[in-house]
């Protein structure tokens, strides 16, 4: 400790070492994130399929944007990625913030269940689609089994993943499922930090426990959960991994997100110039989602 405080009193006031130290954190980022965002942003303007080589790199302006308004599998990824956002990112706040005042009570064995719950959120995106897929499988998988014992056979008798009706709410189950337990954990720290005497000052007032959690614990919540919400729902837009395990965008594009339709464009189609324009919209998406999440929120 002493060592540390010595080098932070030596480079005190000299603002050249200052930034001679982070000069790698900001090459890194420059060269890793930046350079590769410019790139991008340059060939949206370009036509360039890379199983035409021989026409080259073509600049091509806005065509490429403009092109997105009238690409059908566009809005039909749009659609499916705003059905999953708002309900994967929905019933995950819900799940979220009732596992979390659960467990902020004083239970007994509370680090224990702690423990068990996040287990989805450690496991591997990749791993959690290969073992759903095999728990939904017609089969083999005891989910059928278990939806045919309670009386829901025709659940049961069709393969969900093969469905168009049942893909989509069987992907959000998944997300929901290995996703839940970050938001428990941030809403959980929400509810540590809020200090205690405002709840002792509403219970001497004769304050209810309805009364007490919409008029203090909610109101004091608010930056956890906008916390919560703009990490998961940039996540969720952005969610690619477990999809392209499960389904690949099938059966048909019954679940083609819009990232898997980017994915397409650019790894399947090799056109990566609209593949870049893609990705703008995917970013644009996100950040109209994460501004009405502030504003709402600060009201």
């Amino acid at each position: 400790m002493k060592i540390i405080s010595n080098f932070l009193g030596y480079i005190k006031g000299r603002w050249h070492i200052k930034y001679a130290l982070i000069l790698p954190t900001f090459i890194f980022l420059l060269v890793l994130v930046f350079f590769p965002l410019l790139y991008s942003f340059k060939l949206s303007f370009y036509s360039w399929n890379l199983l035409r080589p021989k026409l080259g790199l073509k600049f091509i302006g806005l065509d490429n944007y403009l092109y997105l308004f009238s690409d059908p599998q566009i809005s039909n990824a749009l659609f499916l990625t705003f059905y999953f956002t708002i309900g994967a990112v929905g019933l995950e706040l819900l799940f979220g913030m009732a596992l979390a005042l659960l467990l902020n009570q004083d239970l007994k064995g509370g680090r224990l269940y702690k423990s068990f719950l996040l287990i989805p959120l450690m496991t591997a995106p990749v791993v959690a689609g290969f073992t759903w897929n095999y728990l939904l499988h017609l089969e083999f998988g005891p989910i059928p089994q278990i939806l045919k014992f309670l009386g829901f056979t025709s659940l049961a008798s069709r393969p969900i993943l093969a469905s168009k009706e049942l893909v989509m709410p069987a992907i959000i189950l998944v997300d929901v499922w290995q996703t839940t337990p970050f938001v428990m954990l941030v809403i959980l720290a929400g509810l540590q930090a809020i200090p205690i005497e405002p709840y002792e000052a509403a219970k001497v007032d004769g304050a209810s426990s309805t009364q007490i959690f919409f008029k203090i614990t909610l109101p004091m919540l608010k930056p956890a959960i906008l916390v919560a919400l703009l990490i998961r729902t940039i996540h969720a837009i952005r969610f690619f991994d477990v999809a392209f395990v499960m389904t690949g965008g099938g059966p048909g594009t019954a679940s083609e997100l819009l990232p898997l339709y980017n994915y397409s464009v650019c790894f399947v189609d090799f056109n990566l110039g609209y593949g870049s324009a893609i990705s703008f919209l995917v970013l644009g998406v996100s950040a109209i989602f994460s501004f009405l999440y502030i504003i709402f929120l600060r009201r």
